[in-house]
C-alpha cells in the first residue's frame, strides 16, 4: 500500500512516514489491498497504536522498517 498523501500532525506525520513509503505490514498482517488495513483499523480507536512495517527509499534500493504509529 503507497502512501500519497500525509496530512500534518496526524500519527503518521508524527512517526515520521514519507509520501512514497509502501506499508507492507500491519500489526504484523500482510498488506495486499487497502481492505486488510481497513479489517485491523477497525478494531482500533483514536489513540491507539498500530505497529507499521514499512519499505522505503534508500539511494537505489527498499529498504524495511518497522514503526509504531498512534492514531488520531
Amino acid at each position: 500500500f503507497y502512501i500519497s498523501k500525509i496530512i500534518e500532525g496526524s500519527g503518521a506525520d508524527k512517526a515520521n512516514l514519507d509520501i512514497g513509503n509502501i506499508i507492507t505490514k500491519i500489526d504484523g498482517n500482510e498488506v495486499k489491498s487497502i481492505s486488510d488495513i481497513q479489517d485491523v483499523l477497525y478494531e482500533k480507536k483514536k489513540g491507539d497504536k498500530v505497529s507499521l512495517t514499512i519499505k522505503y527509499t534508500s539511494g537505489r534500493q527498499y529498504k524495511e522498517k518497522e514503526v509504531e504509529v498512534t492514531l488520531s
